[in-house]
């Protein structure tokens, strides 16, 4: 079994499976050797700029995990996000499915920039929204959230991102919101009384190719 119990193994792992050594973490992405040995060893923790940045390089590395599974170890394990081969004249190719989205996001960015983009990170959503999805939602005002009630919604809480339905709107304006599958969940599938700092229905998906396998 896996003891992932401090930030620096679950940042080793991710690196590990983001099959990158430390040297050549350490020079692609601009950050000591030194200071990944001391991430990994428990000898210092990463601030929450730097958790943020290596988020960034594990979804460079096509590797999907959360902020809150790195830094507090809750929610589902990381997965790598693959590209799929297809036959072509009986020659297997490669379909970078993810530089595909990658070129969908940015023509989406620019005639939304305030849209909001994510890779989904939970079980909870199946099967309307797998692990490994990305989505995209427009932000709007909270008093606004009845008017797109059966969407399911991107919600930013405390720096952190959770993808949920609305359950209901509480009578002091907080929201309860729930996820789809409590078998596949983990302690987050409801969380009651909360007051976003962004809400935004989800407007676009993308299926990660390893979910039609």
């Amino acid at each position: 079994m896996l003891e992932l119990d401090t930030i620096g193994k679950r940042v080793k792992y991710c690196r590990e499976i983001s099959k990158l050594s430390r040297t050549k973490m350490s020079s692609r992405y601009n950050i000591s050797n030194s200071t990944l040995s001391a991430y990994e060893t428990d000898i210092k923790n990463p601030s929450d700029k730097r958790l943020k940045e290596l988020l960034e390089i594990f979804k460079k590395e096509n590797v999907i995990v959360s902020y809150q599974w790195l830094k507090l170890g809750k929610g589902d394990l990381p997965r790598e996000f693959k590209c799929f081969e297809v036959n072509s004249k009986n020659n297997f190719d490669y379909i970078d499915s993810i530089e595909l989205m990658k070129q969908e996001e940015m023509q989406i960015k620019n005639k939304y920039p305030n849209a909001i983009f994510f890779i989904c990170n939970t079980f909870d959503m199946e099967p309307t929204i797998f692990f490994g999805d990305w989505i995209f939602g427009l932000p709007i005002n909270i008093t606004d959230i009845k008017k797109f009630e059966n969407y399911p919604f991107i919600f930013k809480i405390n720096d952190v991102t959770y993808i949920k339905y609305l359950s209901n709107i509480n009578t002091d304006g907080s929201l309860n919101i729930v996820g789809l599958n409590h078998k596949n969940s983990k302690n987050d599938f409801y969380l009651q009384n909360i007051i976003p700092s962004e809400v935004a229905p989800i407007f676009w998906t993308r299926r990660n190719p390893d979910n039609f396998m």
